[in-house]
């Protein structure tokens, strides 16, 4: 009897742990199908990612994944380059997990990269690799026969500034940056603006602000419009050169309902 028993319940144990085995299969050919576009050497890097960890923790894994995924096929689809190519154009800095602002970064260029072509109709958009010698711009993109530099900067507001003054004086000193004793400014985004502007002949520039997920909430479209306004006027209105400010709740559905955009000036027909 105690024999049957044994028996018993080595079957059962052998029956659960098929069952573990078959639902980590699953979960695994899961895994792979939601992650058909994502290059191997970010999916390689996901798994030691202190960063992707705490969004697998906070949004769940599979939607993470789900919004990578969509990234590198959307951009791919959008650019002239296969995903693991439109990588190597990107910022990806494999050895880097101390210290990963620029893994949000390159994520919030894909983002505007989407958002240029589905919103506001650019034809031709092209990420630039960064230079270790020159500053230089994360894009530059064709609309109706005009070429434009545009640097990409992501923020991350977990609690909305007091008004759009306050927000766009925070915008437009990311733009001009910390000037020295000599007025000359070397941390700021309008030289990297002006140097690929410089380099490629562009007619116009378009400082693009990309919010984190986790502020879509804080600020209306009509905000977004105010601020964009504030920030020119703290930029000290640059000439041809457009703010863009945009949040979005879900990457992989975009829609007017679910994505605040905002651009100041509005873009010549």
């Amino acid at each position: 009897m105690f024999a049957n028993r044994v028996e018993g319940e080595k079957y059962t144990a052998s029956i659960h742990a098929g069952f573990l085995a078959h639902e980590e299969r699953e979960r695994i050919k899961r895994q792979q199908a939601q992650c058909m576009n994502t290059p191997k050497r970010m999916l390689d890097y996901l798994k030691s990612s202190p960063m992707a960890q705490k969004a697998f923790d906070h949004q769940g894994e599979e939607r993470v994944r789900q919004n990578i995924d969509y990234l590198f096929q959307r951009c791919s689809e959008i650019t002239p380059f296969t995903p693991d190519n439109l990588l190597g154009k990107l910022d990806f800095q494999p050895t880097s997990t101390e210290n990963e602002e620029w893994l949000a970064a390159l994520f919030a260029v894909m983002r505007t990269i989407i958002l240029l072509h589905e919103r506001l109709d650019f034809e031709t958009i092209t990420p630039l690799e960064k230079c270790e010698d020159r500053p230089e711009a994360d894009l530059k993109a064709t609309r109706r026969g005009v070429t434009y530099a545009i640097e990409v900067c992501r923020t991350k507001e977990e609690i909305p500034r007091d008004h759009s003054v306050e927000l766009g004086e925070h915008i437009a000193k990311r733009y001009k940056g910390k000037e020295d004793q000599c007025g000359q400014s070397n941390d700021g985004k309008k030289k990297q603006l002006r140097a690929t502007m410089e380099k490629y002949d562009c007619s116009r520039a378009i400082f693009v602000v990309a919010f984190d997920s986790c502020s879509a909430m804080l600020y209306s479209k009509q905000a977004l419009r105010d601020t964009a306004d504030c920030a020119r006027v703290g930029m000290d209105m640059p000439n041809k050169t457009h703010v863009l400010i945009f949040t979005s709740k879900n990457w992989n559905e975009p829609s007017e309902e679910d994505q605040h955009w905002a651009i100041e000036p509005a873009l010549p027909d």
